[in-house]
């Protein structure tokens, strides 16, 4: 790639952080690599299909503004996946044995991931948008751009494929990631039968040190059960002090949640609640 190329989108990102914020920069535009500037357009190659999309319909227009601030004349920036992101296998991520339920690496019973649920084959909506690019962001940069993220909406509208889908961005792009994904009802169960056993330390241990991305499916199950809600706040905070990447979802936001104290719900509101 030629320096000219390179230096151009530098300075059009740079240009670009007068109308976008620096969070919106970091997260869907740095990631991209440019690719060619010639006959009025700036070929940009981006991570996958998904940022393709969000790129051209969000910031696309943004871009022809300041590319022709930057370079004098109009100039169009075409966003395309990547070449070696094309010729990459889709599913080329480590998919769980599709048994009811698995044991990771940490000994943590965890849920098998499904295979399908990948943001190529979420369809995007005006309903689910803020979601879908809240998921993606998070993907891209675990623990660092919305910690918690909190998907809440109604049965069957996808806030488990999202999750999911952040899981098996996060194994492509990391492969050595410690993923638990499960649902609040597995969590309860562990719960009782550590404290019936009393191997709590063992417990806490294995949700709280052994972890780099924490899935919780149906948190509103937690309504109620203070001794869950206990040590799931310890667990969340051990969690989030380490910069671990946490995910939930829910059929109501937090604040909707009977009986779920309100320490839990103002830390699962620290980062993005998120509608779908």
């Amino acid at each position: 790639m030629e320096q000219s190329t390179k230096e151009a989108w530098k300075r059009l990102l740079d240009e670009a952080r007068r109308e976008l914020p620096d969070a919106t920069v970091r997260t869907w535009l740095e990631p991209a690599v440019p690719i060619a500037l010639d006959d009025g357009r700036l070929i940009v190659g981006a991570p996958d299909q998904f940022a393709v999309e969000w790129n051209e319909s969000k910031h696309a227009s943004v871009l022809a503004r300041a590319a022709e601030r930057v370079f004098g004349r109009p100039t169009a920036v075409v966003f395309r996946v990547q070449e070696d992101r094309q010729q990459r296998p889709q599913m080329d991520f480590f998919v769980a044995p599709r048994e009811p339920a698995t044991v990771d690496k940490a000994g943590v019973p965890t849920t098998p991931l499904n295979e399908r649920y990948t943001f190529q084959t979420f369809v995007i909506g005006k309903s689910n948008e803020l979601a879908a690019a809240a998921a993606h962001a998070v993907a891209e940069a675990p623990g660092k751009t919305y910690n918690p993220l909190f998907i809440y909406g109604a049965t069957g509208l996808g806030k488990t494929h999202l999750m999911q889908a952040v899981a098996h961005a996060v194994l492509t792009k990391y492969p050595g990631t410690r993923v638990h994904y499960f649902g609040a009802e597995q969590f309860i169960n562990e719960v009782i039968e550590s404290i019936h056993a009393r191997t709590m330390s063992e417990f806490r241990r294995r949700y709280r040190n052994d972890v780099d991305l924490f899935l919780v499916d149906d948190v509103h199950f937690l309504e109620g059960k203070e001794m869950t809600q206990e040590e799931f706040f310890h667990t969340f905070n051990a969690l989030f002090e380490g910069h671990k990447q946490i995910v939930l979802t829910s059929d109501r936001p937090p604040k909707e949640i009977p009986g779920l104290e309100d320490r839990l719900i103002s830390r699962f509101e620290w980062g993005l609640v998120a509608d779908i």
